[in-house]
């Protein structure tokens, strides 16, 4: 069994990843005896999968996995939980937004017997610097998630969470999400089936551009929108059991 599984999905991210990966390795090799970097690709271009397989070959310690389908996050990142066997599971996204020194801090959760540890760009303390626009739509999801689930959390998209073994498992058994709703189904099976959630506030910077585009906007909605409907179905209406 490992003692910690860190997974980092990534989809052309090729301007992030080598970073991201030297800095994770170096920290957890002073924390952990028995660990394991995993990076779950979702079809990145021929760049990016050749610098991926340069950077995990003849490493024992962080492992590829290719040929996943684009935009299935949350179905990529159960995936790859999925195959090892941890004391505690963490995901963080490859843009590296938020600093890999909270991963230090997310461990000391477990000290207070939290159960899913959450990064949270909007909690008291937390710093954000980002577009604008992206800023109002990410706030106004929360809100709505807030007051269409009654959950306390606010922030459930940050890519930075840290499950252990019980919530893994009862996430398990209940996702039925699998693109970037995924994040926000976690959070609320846990909610609803009376986990301790621990909401650590980070500071992020934004760094992909000063600007959000309008069709990148729009395709989140189109995506987030039909997830909100289905998970308030299912929680909400029909309820999990």
């Amino acid at each position: 069994m490992l003692d910690f599984l860190l997974v980092i999905p990534t989809m052309n991210e090729e301007k992030y990843v080598a970073e991201i990966l030297k800095e994770t390795e170096a920290m957890l090799k002073k924390i952990f005896n028995n660990y394991k970097i995993v990076i779950v690709d979702a079809s990145s271009r021929k760049s990016t999968i050749t610098l991926l397989k340069n950077l995990t070959k003849n490493n024992k310690d962080v492992e590829l996995i290719t040929g996943r389908k684009p935009y299935n996050k949350g179905g990529d990142v159960m995936y790859t939980f999925s195959r090892y066997d941890s004391k505690l599971y963490c995901f963080i996204d490859a843009d590296l937004a938020p600093s890999i020194e909270y991963l230090k801090q997310m461990l000391s959760y477990y000290s207070h017997n939290c159960d899913l540890a959450i990064g949270s760009r909007y909690a008291d303390e937390a710093v954000v610097r980002r577009p604008k626009l992206r800023l109002f739509v990410s706030v106004l999801y929360n809100k709505l998630i807030n007051i269409f689930f009654g959950d306390k959390i606010k922030d459930h998209q940050c890519g930075l969470k840290m499950f252990n073994r019980k919530a893994l498992k009862i996430i398990k058994k209940f996702s039925q999400e699998n693109h970037f709703a995924w994040d926000t189904e976690s959070i609320l099976i846990c909610t609803y089936k009376g986990l301790k959630l621990c909401e650590m506030p980070i500071y992020w910077v934004e760094r992909r551009g000063k600007k959000t585009s309008i069709r990148r906007l729009l395709n989140d909605t189109l995506v987030f929108i039909p997830a909100m409907m289905r998970m308030f179905y299912r929680f909400k209406v029909k309820g999990i059991t």
